[in-house]
């Protein structure tokens, strides 16, 4: 019994121009950049389309560098935190 590997969308992110997207693993308290897959239609062909590949208990946001990544993060948390950065 083999399993159909189904791609869903959770969430579009769009980031501004010169903003790289960034994960934080809520449980372990690491920000590092986020893992992008690249994307090839019905043919094979490549597109210029990237998706972020989703971790378990990561949030995502898109920042100009670590330091507002962290900002965005506080204020998504409601929290301050100081987390391991992974470069």
């Amino acid at each position: 019994m083999s399993e159909e590997l189904k791609v869903k969308l959770v969430n579009r992110i769009l980031p501004k121009q010169g903003h790289k997207c960034f994960q934080y693993d809520v449980l372990e308290n690491k920000l590092s950049y986020a893992n992008f897959a690249n994307t090839v239609d019905e043919n094979g062909v490549k597109l210029n389309i990237k998706k972020v590949l989703i971790a378990d208990n990561c949030l995502y946001v898109t920042a100009l560098n670590f330091k507002n990544a962290v900002k965005h993060l506080q204020n998504i948390l409601e929290k301050k935190i100081e987390p391991v950065i992974i470069k």
